[in-house]
């Protein structure tokens, strides 16, 4: 099963469109958990009555972007989560996206564009306790 953990903070109707198209994309095999950071709009609004594929954890404050992801991924794997994806709800879905990256183990991050590409994902040395982008500002 897959996991899909979005953090969320007042995201507005972004949230709603993002877990309807993902949902479509992988034909319902999926499981939403939304980590939200003490949103002040009606960004949830959407999504109640969504129970059977989407938990909610909502914080009473803002916990910012990596401690409610980690929120997030422990309440994945403490339900029997195969797959993680850490996924943020202003992205561009392309159809066919979760084929690509099916069954890769480890990390894998899209390719990123503002006016250049932004990154193309990363690299991690373990060992020498190094990561870093690989593509960072490249353009075309």
């Amino acid at each position: 099963m897959i996991y899909a953990v979005i953090v969320n903070y007042n995201s507005g109707d972004r949230l709603t469109r993002l877990i309807f198209k993902l949902n479509l994309e992988v034909d319902g095999d999926i499981r939403f958990i939304i980590v939200d950071n003490a949103s002040t709009d009606e960004s949830l609004g959407g999504i109640y009555g969504l129970n059977s594929f989407v938990h909610i954890i909502y914080n009473n404050e803002n916990k910012f972007y990596a401690k409610a992801a980690n929120q997030g991924i422990k309440y994945a794997l403490e339900q029997g989560a195969e797959y993680v994806m850490l996924i943020n709800y202003d992205i561009r879905i392309e159809p066919g996206f979760l084929e690509k990256i099916a069954g890769r183990k480890g990390i894998t991050a899209p390719v990123i564009y503002y006016d250049t590409i932004w990154s193309k994902g990363g690299w991690i040395d373990w060992k020498k306790k190094k990561m870093g982008h690989i593509g960072l500002r490249q353009t075309g």
